[in-house]
């Protein structure tokens, strides 16, 4: 990780650690993404970033590691099918 994690961040990573449930809650420019990043690299379980609009999903694919697919929403798997509801 580039950068040094607040101890905010560092205790929703330990609550995501223990496999219980969490909810970022914050305004635009807080640490949400770089939250989920340290979240991401704490483990090898595979996790989906949804996000507003394809230009941030592609940023994020930057950012993420591989067992993080970043996706729209609008490209996000279907709920009742299971396949993909739009193009990446």
């Amino acid at each position: 990780m580039a950068f040094k994690a607040t101890e905010e961040q560092q205790a929703a990573r330990e609550v995501f650690a223990a496999g219980r449930d969490l909810a970022l809650v914050a305004g635009a420019g807080t640490g949400k993404t770089s939250t989920l990043m340290l979240m991401g690299a704490s483990t090898r379980k595979r996790g989906l970033y949804v996000a507003f609009n394809r230009a941030i999903a592609d940023d994020a694919r930057s950012r993420f590691g591989s067992n993080v697919d970043c996706r729209t929403a609008h490209s996000s798997p279907s709920p009742r099918s299971g396949t993909a509801t739009g193009s990446v």
